[in-house]
Protein backbone atom coordinates (compact mmCIF):
# COMPACT_ATOMS: atom_id res chain seq x y z
CA UNK A 1 0.00 0.00 0.00
CA UNK A 2 1.36 3.41 -1.01
CA UNK A 3 1.11 6.56 1.09
CA UNK A 4 -0.76 8.77 -1.41
CA UNK A 5 -1.44 12.14 0.22
CA UNK A 6 -4.40 14.20 -0.95
CA UNK A 7 -5.26 12.33 -4.16
CA UNK A 8 -7.95 9.65 -4.68
CA UNK A 9 -6.75 6.09 -4.18
CA UNK A 10 -7.78 2.85 -5.84
CA UNK A 11 -7.02 -0.86 -5.69
CA UNK A 12 -4.70 -2.00 -2.90
CA UNK A 13 -4.19 1.61 -1.77
CA UNK A 14 -7.82 1.80 -0.62
CA UNK A 15 -8.13 0.96 3.07
CA UNK A 16 -10.59 0.75 5.90
CA UNK A 17 -13.94 1.61 4.31
CA UNK A 18 -15.21 -1.73 3.00
CA UNK A 19 -18.24 -1.74 5.30
CA UNK A 20 -19.14 1.71 3.98
CA UNK A 21 -18.75 0.46 0.42
CA UNK A 22 -21.06 -2.47 1.17
CA UNK A 23 -23.70 -0.15 2.64
CA UNK A 24 -23.54 2.29 -0.27
CA UNK A 25 -23.85 -0.46 -2.88
CA UNK A 26 -26.80 -2.00 -1.07
CA UNK A 27 -28.53 1.39 -0.74
CA UNK A 28 -28.10 2.18 -4.44
CA UNK A 29 -29.27 -1.29 -5.48
CA UNK A 30 -32.40 -0.82 -3.37
CA UNK A 31 -33.43 2.16 -5.49
CA UNK A 32 -32.07 5.13 -3.53
CA UNK A 33 -30.01 8.12 -4.61
CA UNK A 34 -27.09 8.94 -2.30
CA UNK A 35 -25.86 12.27 -0.95
CA UNK A 36 -22.49 11.76 0.73
CA UNK A 37 -21.98 14.33 3.48
CA UNK A 38 -18.43 14.54 4.73
CA UNK A 39 -15.77 17.18 5.33
CA UNK A 40 -12.97 17.66 2.84
CA UNK A 41 -10.06 15.24 2.98
CA UNK A 42 -12.19 12.36 4.30
CA UNK A 43 -11.73 10.34 1.09
CA UNK A 44 -15.13 10.82 -0.56
CA UNK A 45 -13.88 10.51 -4.14
CA UNK A 46 -11.91 7.34 -3.37
CA UNK A 47 -14.98 5.84 -1.72
CA UNK A 48 -17.35 6.79 -4.54
CA UNK A 49 -15.08 5.28 -7.19
CA UNK A 50 -14.71 2.12 -5.11
CA UNK A 51 -18.51 1.87 -4.97
CA UNK A 52 -18.69 2.37 -8.74
CA UNK A 53 -16.09 -0.32 -9.37
CA UNK A 54 -17.96 -2.77 -7.14
CA UNK A 55 -21.24 -2.15 -8.96
CA UNK A 56 -19.55 -2.53 -12.34
CA UNK A 57 -18.71 -6.08 -11.30
CA UNK A 58 -22.48 -6.61 -10.88
CA UNK A 59 -23.24 -5.43 -14.45
CA UNK A 60 -24.09 -1.85 -13.56
CA UNK A 61 -22.64 0.97 -15.64
CA UNK A 62 -20.80 3.63 -13.67
CA UNK A 63 -20.39 7.21 -14.95
CA UNK A 64 -18.07 9.59 -13.13
CA UNK A 65 -18.51 13.36 -13.58
CA UNK A 66 -16.43 16.02 -11.81
CA UNK A 67 -18.29 19.28 -12.46
CA UNK A 68 -15.92 21.62 -10.60
CA UNK A 69 -14.89 24.31 -13.05
CA UNK A 70 -18.08 24.12 -15.13
CA UNK A 71 -19.29 27.72 -15.42
CA UNK A 72 -22.83 27.23 -16.75
CA UNK A 73 -25.52 24.61 -17.25
CA UNK A 74 -24.31 23.68 -20.74
CA UNK A 75 -20.81 22.88 -19.55
CA UNK A 76 -22.24 20.78 -16.72
CA UNK A 77 -24.48 18.95 -19.19
CA UNK A 78 -21.48 18.28 -21.43
CA UNK A 79 -19.56 16.75 -18.51
CA UNK A 80 -22.52 14.55 -17.60
CA UNK A 81 -22.78 13.37 -21.20
CA UNK A 82 -19.05 12.66 -21.42
CA UNK A 83 -19.21 10.65 -18.20
CA UNK A 84 -22.15 8.62 -19.46
CA UNK A 85 -20.41 8.02 -22.78
CA UNK A 86 -17.32 6.72 -20.99
CA UNK A 87 -19.43 4.35 -18.87
CA UNK A 88 -19.40 1.78 -21.67
CA UNK A 89 -22.96 2.08 -22.98
CA UNK A 90 -23.96 0.61 -26.36
CA UNK A 91 -22.56 2.23 -29.49
CA UNK A 92 -25.81 3.69 -30.86
CA UNK A 93 -26.29 5.67 -27.67
CA UNK A 94 -22.60 6.62 -27.69
CA UNK A 95 -23.05 8.17 -31.14
CA UNK A 96 -26.15 10.05 -29.96
CA UNK A 97 -24.14 11.60 -27.13
CA UNK A 98 -21.43 12.65 -29.58
CA UNK A 99 -24.00 14.40 -31.75
CA UNK A 100 -25.47 16.24 -28.75
CA UNK A 101 -22.06 17.35 -27.50
CA UNK A 102 -21.09 18.78 -30.87
CA UNK A 103 -24.50 20.40 -31.46
CA UNK A 104 -25.14 22.20 -28.16
CA UNK A 105 -22.59 25.04 -28.44
CA UNK A 106 -23.54 25.63 -32.08
CA UNK A 107 -27.28 25.54 -31.38
CA UNK A 108 -27.20 27.87 -28.41
CA UNK A 109 -24.89 30.38 -30.15
CA UNK A 110 -24.83 33.72 -28.31
CA UNK A 111 -27.07 32.46 -25.51
CA UNK A 112 -24.51 29.86 -24.43
CA UNK A 113 -23.16 31.75 -21.42
CA UNK A 114 -26.56 32.85 -20.08
CA UNK A 115 -28.98 30.01 -20.75
CA UNK A 116 -30.46 27.39 -18.47
CA UNK A 117 -31.28 23.75 -19.14
CA UNK A 118 -34.70 24.69 -20.52
CA UNK A 119 -33.59 27.22 -23.13
CA UNK A 120 -34.85 26.36 -26.61
CA UNK A 121 -32.19 25.13 -29.04
CA UNK A 122 -32.12 23.32 -32.37
CA UNK A 123 -32.18 19.53 -32.13
CA UNK A 124 -28.95 17.82 -33.32
CA UNK A 125 -30.93 15.65 -35.79
CA UNK A 126 -32.71 18.63 -37.34
CA UNK A 127 -36.12 17.52 -36.04
CA UNK A 128 -36.99 20.92 -34.64
CA UNK A 129 -36.57 22.91 -31.43
CA UNK A 130 -35.76 21.17 -28.15
CA UNK A 131 -33.98 21.94 -24.86
CA UNK A 132 -30.75 20.63 -23.28
CA UNK A 133 -32.83 19.05 -20.50
CA UNK A 134 -34.95 17.23 -23.05
CA UNK A 135 -31.81 15.99 -24.82
CA UNK A 136 -30.58 14.51 -21.53
CA UNK A 137 -34.00 12.93 -20.94
CA UNK A 138 -33.93 11.42 -24.43
CA UNK A 139 -30.51 9.99 -23.73
CA UNK A 140 -31.57 8.41 -20.44
CA UNK A 141 -34.63 6.98 -22.20
CA UNK A 142 -32.28 5.22 -24.61
CA UNK A 143 -29.97 4.05 -21.84
CA UNK A 144 -32.88 2.60 -19.87
CA UNK A 145 -34.83 1.19 -22.86
CA UNK A 146 -33.60 -2.30 -22.02
CA UNK A 147 -32.20 -3.79 -18.85
CA UNK A 148 -29.28 -1.34 -18.59
CA UNK A 149 -28.65 0.00 -15.07
CA UNK A 150 -26.60 3.13 -14.54
CA UNK A 151 -25.05 4.89 -11.51
CA UNK A 152 -23.95 8.48 -12.12
CA UNK A 153 -21.46 9.92 -9.63
CA UNK A 154 -21.34 13.71 -9.56
CA UNK A 155 -18.47 15.35 -7.70
CA UNK A 156 -18.39 19.01 -6.56
CA UNK A 157 -21.96 19.92 -7.56
CA UNK A 158 -22.22 22.54 -4.75
CA UNK A 159 -19.15 24.35 -6.09
CA UNK A 160 -20.75 24.50 -9.53
CA UNK A 161 -23.98 25.84 -8.00
CA UNK A 162 -22.12 28.49 -5.98
CA UNK A 163 -20.48 29.71 -9.17
CA UNK A 164 -23.73 29.64 -11.12
CA UNK A 165 -25.40 31.73 -8.44
CA UNK A 166 -23.00 34.59 -9.22
CA UNK A 167 -23.85 34.57 -12.94
CA UNK A 168 -26.56 36.51 -14.77
CA UNK A 169 -29.92 35.63 -13.14
CA UNK A 170 -27.94 33.32 -10.89
CA UNK A 171 -30.38 32.60 -8.02
CA UNK A 172 -33.21 31.98 -10.49
CA UNK A 173 -31.04 29.58 -12.50
CA UNK A 174 -29.88 27.71 -9.39
CA UNK A 175 -33.48 27.16 -8.31
CA UNK A 176 -34.52 26.06 -11.82
CA UNK A 177 -31.56 23.69 -12.09
CA UNK A 178 -32.22 22.03 -8.73
CA UNK A 179 -35.92 21.58 -9.50
CA UNK A 180 -35.19 20.13 -12.95
CA UNK A 181 -32.51 17.85 -11.53
CA UNK A 182 -34.89 16.48 -8.92
CA UNK A 183 -37.55 15.81 -11.58
CA UNK A 184 -34.95 13.99 -13.67
CA UNK A 185 -33.95 11.77 -10.74
CA UNK A 186 -37.60 10.94 -10.06
CA UNK A 187 -38.46 10.09 -13.65
CA UNK A 188 -35.63 7.59 -14.18
CA UNK A 189 -35.23 6.26 -10.65
CA UNK A 190 -35.90 2.61 -11.58
CA UNK A 191 -32.70 2.17 -13.58
CA UNK A 192 -30.62 5.31 -12.98
CA UNK A 193 -29.13 6.12 -9.59
CA UNK A 194 -27.30 9.31 -8.63
CA UNK A 195 -24.40 9.49 -6.18
CA UNK A 196 -23.66 13.11 -5.21
CA UNK A 197 -20.68 14.31 -3.22
CA UNK A 198 -18.39 17.30 -2.83
CA UNK A 199 -16.06 19.23 -0.57
CA UNK A 200 -18.92 21.60 0.29
CA UNK A 201 -22.15 19.98 1.53
CA UNK A 202 -25.13 20.21 -0.80
CA UNK A 203 -27.31 20.08 2.31
CA UNK A 204 -25.68 23.26 3.62
CA UNK A 205 -26.07 24.99 0.26
CA UNK A 206 -29.79 24.29 -0.13
CA UNK A 207 -30.56 24.98 3.53
CA UNK A 208 -29.05 28.47 3.34
CA UNK A 209 -31.22 29.24 0.27
CA UNK A 210 -34.44 27.61 1.50
CA UNK A 211 -34.29 25.02 -1.30
CA UNK A 212 -34.32 21.88 0.87
CA UNK A 213 -37.33 20.33 -0.99
CA UNK A 214 -35.17 20.05 -4.13
CA UNK A 215 -32.99 17.44 -2.41
CA UNK A 216 -35.44 15.61 -0.13
CA UNK A 217 -35.36 12.50 -2.34
CA UNK A 218 -31.66 11.95 -1.57
CA UNK A 219 -30.52 9.52 1.11
CA UNK A 220 -28.03 11.48 3.23
CA UNK A 221 -24.98 9.60 4.41
CA UNK A 222 -22.33 10.89 6.80
CA UNK A 223 -18.74 9.74 6.58
CA UNK A 224 -16.21 10.65 9.22
CA UNK A 225 -12.76 9.81 10.49
CA UNK A 226 -11.40 6.31 11.06
CA UNK A 227 -12.29 4.61 14.35
CA UNK A 228 -9.22 4.28 16.56
CA UNK A 229 -8.54 0.56 15.83
CA UNK A 230 -8.82 1.18 12.08
CA UNK A 231 -6.50 4.18 12.29
CA UNK A 232 -3.88 2.11 14.14
CA UNK A 233 -4.12 -0.71 11.57
CA UNK A 234 -3.83 1.88 8.79
CA UNK A 235 -0.59 3.34 10.19
CA UNK A 236 0.90 -0.09 10.78
CA UNK A 237 -0.11 -1.29 7.31
CA UNK A 238 1.63 1.75 5.80
CA UNK A 239 4.65 0.96 7.95
CA UNK A 240 4.76 -2.62 6.66
CA UNK A 241 4.61 -1.35 3.08
CA UNK A 242 7.70 0.81 3.66
CA UNK A 243 9.62 -1.64 5.86
CA UNK A 244 9.02 0.50 8.94
CA UNK A 245 8.15 -0.76 12.42
CA UNK A 246 5.40 1.45 13.86
CA UNK A 247 4.64 0.25 17.41
CA UNK A 248 1.16 0.74 18.84
CA UNK A 249 2.50 3.36 21.27
CA UNK A 250 3.75 5.44 18.34
CA UNK A 251 0.40 5.02 16.57
CA UNK A 252 -1.43 6.26 19.64
CA UNK A 253 0.93 9.22 19.84
CA UNK A 254 -0.02 10.09 16.25
CA UNK A 255 -3.73 9.85 17.08
CA UNK A 256 -3.31 12.02 20.18
CA UNK A 257 -1.46 14.65 18.15
CA UNK A 258 -3.89 14.60 15.23
CA UNK A 259 -7.06 14.62 17.35
CA UNK A 260 -9.35 13.54 14.52
CA UNK A 261 -7.94 10.62 12.50
CA UNK A 262 -8.88 11.39 8.93
CA UNK A 263 -6.83 9.29 6.49
CA UNK A 264 -5.37 12.55 5.14
CA UNK A 265 -4.06 13.70 8.53
CA UNK A 266 -2.60 10.27 9.25
CA UNK A 267 -0.92 10.22 5.85
CA UNK A 268 0.78 13.60 6.21
CA UNK A 269 2.18 12.61 9.61
CA UNK A 270 3.32 9.27 8.19
CA UNK A 271 5.05 11.04 5.30
CA UNK A 272 7.25 12.96 7.77
CA UNK A 273 7.90 9.79 9.80
CA UNK A 274 8.92 7.99 6.61
CA UNK A 275 11.35 10.77 5.77
CA UNK A 276 12.88 10.60 9.25
CA UNK A 277 13.10 6.82 9.02
CA UNK A 278 15.04 7.10 5.76
CA UNK A 279 17.69 9.16 7.61
CA UNK A 280 17.66 7.25 10.88
CA UNK A 281 16.27 3.69 10.51
CA UNK A 282 14.68 1.90 13.41
CA UNK A 283 11.27 1.54 15.10
CA UNK A 284 9.23 4.75 15.16
CA UNK A 285 9.31 6.36 18.60
CA UNK A 286 6.92 8.73 20.34
CA UNK A 287 9.67 11.34 20.23
CA UNK A 288 9.86 10.98 16.44
CA UNK A 289 6.10 11.54 16.27
CA UNK A 290 6.37 14.71 18.38
CA UNK A 291 9.12 16.07 16.13
CA UNK A 292 7.11 15.26 12.99
CA UNK A 293 4.11 17.14 14.38
CA UNK A 294 6.26 20.17 15.19
CA UNK A 295 7.59 20.10 11.64
CA UNK A 296 4.08 20.09 10.18
CA UNK A 297 3.27 23.29 12.09
CA UNK A 298 5.91 25.26 10.17
CA UNK A 299 5.07 27.38 7.09
CA UNK A 300 6.81 24.89 4.79
CA UNK A 301 3.87 22.50 5.27
CA UNK A 302 0.95 24.93 5.38
CA UNK A 303 0.01 23.89 1.85
CA UNK A 304 -1.50 20.73 3.34
CA UNK A 305 -4.16 22.88 5.04
CA UNK A 306 -4.65 25.77 2.65
CA UNK A 307 -7.82 24.30 1.13
CA UNK A 308 -9.55 24.64 4.51
CA UNK A 309 -8.71 28.32 4.58
CA UNK A 310 -9.37 28.97 0.89
CA UNK A 311 -12.81 27.36 0.84
CA UNK A 312 -14.08 28.68 4.14
CA UNK A 313 -16.56 31.07 2.54
CA UNK A 314 -18.12 28.70 0.02
CA UNK A 315 -21.87 28.67 0.50
CA UNK A 316 -21.83 31.58 2.99
CA UNK A 317 -22.78 35.22 2.48
CA UNK A 318 -20.31 38.01 3.49
CA UNK A 319 -21.60 38.40 7.07
CA UNK A 320 -21.59 34.63 7.56
CA UNK A 321 -18.03 34.42 6.28
CA UNK A 322 -16.94 37.17 8.67
CA UNK A 323 -18.64 35.36 11.56
CA UNK A 324 -16.99 32.06 10.60
CA UNK A 325 -13.55 33.63 10.52
CA UNK A 326 -14.16 35.35 13.89
CA UNK A 327 -15.17 32.02 15.45
CA UNK A 328 -12.19 30.11 14.05
CA UNK A 329 -9.73 32.80 15.09
CA UNK A 330 -11.04 32.66 18.67
CA UNK A 331 -11.11 28.87 18.89
CA UNK A 332 -7.60 28.51 17.47
CA UNK A 333 -6.35 30.27 20.62
CA UNK A 334 -8.18 27.91 22.98
CA UNK A 335 -7.88 24.14 22.69
CA UNK A 336 -10.67 23.59 25.24
CA UNK A 337 -13.22 25.39 23.07
CA UNK A 338 -15.92 27.90 23.92
CA UNK A 339 -19.63 27.80 24.62
CA UNK A 340 -22.26 28.85 22.12
CA UNK A 341 -23.10 31.88 24.27
CA UNK A 342 -19.47 33.01 24.22
CA UNK A 343 -19.30 32.59 20.44
CA UNK A 344 -22.55 34.49 19.99
CA UNK A 345 -21.13 37.38 22.04
CA UNK A 346 -18.10 37.43 19.73
CA UNK A 347 -20.27 37.51 16.62
CA UNK A 348 -22.48 40.27 18.06
CA UNK A 349 -19.38 42.40 18.62
CA UNK A 350 -18.22 41.65 15.07
CA UNK A 351 -21.61 42.50 13.52
CA UNK A 352 -22.98 45.18 15.89
CA UNK A 353 -25.54 46.58 13.42
CA UNK A 354 -27.45 43.34 12.96
CA UNK A 355 -30.64 42.52 14.84
CA UNK A 356 -29.91 40.08 17.73
CA UNK A 357 -32.43 37.53 16.43
CA UNK A 358 -30.83 37.67 12.99
CA UNK A 359 -27.43 37.18 14.59
CA UNK A 360 -28.68 34.13 16.47
CA UNK A 361 -29.97 32.59 13.23
CA UNK A 362 -26.74 33.50 11.45
CA UNK A 363 -24.70 31.81 14.19
CA UNK A 364 -26.75 28.61 13.83
CA UNK A 365 -26.07 28.50 10.09
CA UNK A 366 -22.37 29.19 10.48
CA UNK A 367 -21.80 26.69 13.30
CA UNK A 368 -23.75 24.07 11.38
CA UNK A 369 -21.57 24.50 8.31
CA UNK A 370 -18.34 24.58 10.30
CA UNK A 371 -19.33 21.30 11.96
CA UNK A 372 -20.46 19.62 8.75
CA UNK A 373 -17.35 20.74 6.88
CA UNK A 374 -15.04 19.34 9.54
CA UNK A 375 -13.65 22.48 11.15
CA UNK A 376 -15.43 22.17 14.49
CA UNK A 377 -16.79 19.59 16.90
CA UNK A 378 -19.45 20.26 19.53
CA UNK A 379 -19.27 18.35 22.79
CA UNK A 380 -20.52 18.51 26.36
CA UNK A 381 -18.21 20.17 28.84
CA UNK A 382 -18.87 17.43 31.41
CA UNK A 383 -19.49 13.67 31.15
CA UNK A 384 -23.15 12.81 30.86
CA UNK A 385 -24.21 16.23 29.60
CA UNK A 386 -23.89 19.87 30.46
CA UNK A 387 -23.03 23.02 28.56
CA UNK A 388 -22.02 22.37 24.96
CA UNK A 389 -18.67 23.71 23.82
CA UNK A 390 -17.28 24.11 20.31
CA UNK A 391 -13.66 23.38 19.44
CA UNK A 392 -11.54 22.49 16.42
CA UNK A 393 -11.94 18.85 15.43
CA UNK A 394 -8.32 18.52 14.41
CA UNK A 395 -5.46 19.66 16.60
CA UNK A 396 -3.33 19.95 13.45
CA UNK A 397 -5.87 22.23 11.79
CA UNK A 398 -6.18 24.33 14.95
CA UNK A 399 -2.42 24.87 15.15
CA UNK A 400 -2.26 25.71 11.45
CA UNK A 401 -5.09 28.25 11.79
CA UNK A 402 -3.45 29.88 14.77
CA UNK A 403 -0.02 30.07 13.13
CA UNK A 404 -1.41 31.21 9.78
CA UNK A 405 -4.20 33.57 10.78
CA UNK A 406 -3.81 34.71 14.39
CA UNK A 407 -0.26 34.66 15.71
Amino acid sequence: MRNIVGSPVEGDDFFGREEDVDWACRTLRDGNHLLLLAPRRVGKTSLAKRVGNRLQQEDWRFAWCDVQGATNEMELLSRLLEGIREAGIERGTWETIGAILSAIPRAVKGKYEHSGLTVEIAAPDGSGPTTPLRLLENLLERVTAGDERLVIGVDELPIFLAGLEKADRGPERVRAFLNSFRALRTRFHRQVRWFLLGSVGLDTFVEARKLVPTTNDLTAWNLGAFPEPTAIRFLQRLGDSYQMVVPEAACRAVLAAVGWPLPFYLQIVFSRLHYRHSIQPGPITEQAVAEAIQELETPAYWNYFESWRGRLGEGLDPDQRLAARTILDALSRDGKGRTRAALQALVVRTLPLRDPEETRALLSTVLGQLERDGYLLSHSAAPGGGTVRYAFRSFLLRRYWYMREVR
